[in-house]
């Protein structure tokens, strides 16, 4: 008899009508290559997992609002041949399993890894959002699942999805299948959508980790969400807004600070991807693709943020 262990296990998505989305990672801007990934190192070893030409995408840099991912394989405390046999991972179009993905036509699949296999999101920056709730799309193929998964051994499979605070190293769980068999959880055959808030993360990443032995088994992942509400700016204590905003090519300064010290953007990783010269009143950012951004105004010993929308 299946066990509802719903409770505790995870958290069912709550649509928030007033949030903003922030940031996703819906695997529809890589291209999908059909057949098999073959990884071409030592399967007895941990490392890092690499595309090969015309192999499934397994890794991808972020680009404006789109998460980037890494992927990594840890044997078996008991090395298997984990993915040097070829196995079915990465992003893919294949809906024979989920009939069709959550969002869009393509998802990422984690099959046959004979290991651990941990797929890392990029790291979000959330200092000026509050509120911020992750959402994640599963789907569990219907198969023979071995195990409880606490052992790092063949026959015990799991699958485990949580944020990660990088700064204090907490952890938020969304899923974790350890210490439960899974084929007892009622899980599987269909999409499930997973949500929690994150309060106090000023930084977040998304982590999967997935263990599994047989190519029946199958574990789909869609529809990665950060959402959060954009933090009020009382313009009144600040002396200086982007107009206009959103911005085409350029922009200036409403009321310019006289000491105008440093000006910059951030996309929503927390990398600088443009410097001003403080010298100019007129600032052109064509050259960046739509989308969101934080303006960074700093005027002798005080700095302030203003979101920004670049059409």
């Amino acid at each position: 008899m299946k066990k509802h262990v719903f409770s505790g296990l995870f958290f069912l998505l709550i649509q928030t009508g007033q949030a903003q989305e922030l940031i996703v990672a819906d695997f529809e801007q890589q291209p999908v290559f059909t057949g098999l990934y073959f990884d071409l190192e030592d399967p007895s070893t941990a490392h890092p997992l690499i595309n090969n030409p015309q192999e499934p995408i397994i890794n991808a840099e972020p680009n404006n609002q789109q998460l980037g991912f890494s992927s990594y394989y840890t044997p078996y405390d008991d090395p298997s041949t984990g993915l040097s046999d070829g196995d079915q991972v990465g992003i893919t179009d294949d809906t024979d399993s989920v009939g069709a993905f959550y969002e869009g036509n393509q998802g990422y699949v984690l099959s046959d890894i004979d290991g651990n296999f941990s797929l890392t999101f990029s790291e979000v920056t959330l200092e000026n959002w509050s509120q911020t709730t992750v959402y994640c799309s599963v789907f569990i193929k219907e198969s023979t699942y071995e195990g409880d998964g606490t052992q790092n051994a063949a026959n015990s499979d799991r699958l485990a999805i949580y944020v990660l605070n990088p700064l204090s190293g907490e952890k938020i769980d969304l899923l974790d299948t350890t210490g439960h068999d899974i084929d007892e959880l009622d899980i599987e055959g269909r999409w499930l959508n997973f949500s929690t808030q994150i309060p106090g993360f000023n930084r977040a990443q998304l982590i999967v980790e997935a263990r599994n032995n047989a190519s029946s088994e199958a574990f789909f992942i869609d529809d990665i969400r950060f959402e959060g509400q954009l933090s009020v700016v009382d313009h009144s204590e600040v002396k200086s807004v982007a107009a206009p905003n959103p911005i085409d090519q350029y922009f200036s300064l409403d009321r310019r600070p006289s000491d105008l010290k440093e000006i910059y953007i951030q996309n929503i990783f927390g990398r600088i991807i443009w410097r001003g010269d403080t010298r100019q009143n007129i600032w052109t950012i064509g050259h960046l693709n739509s989308g969101l951004y934080f303006l960074n105004i700093a005027e002798q010993d005080k700095t302030w943020t203003q979101k920004i929308i670049k059409k």
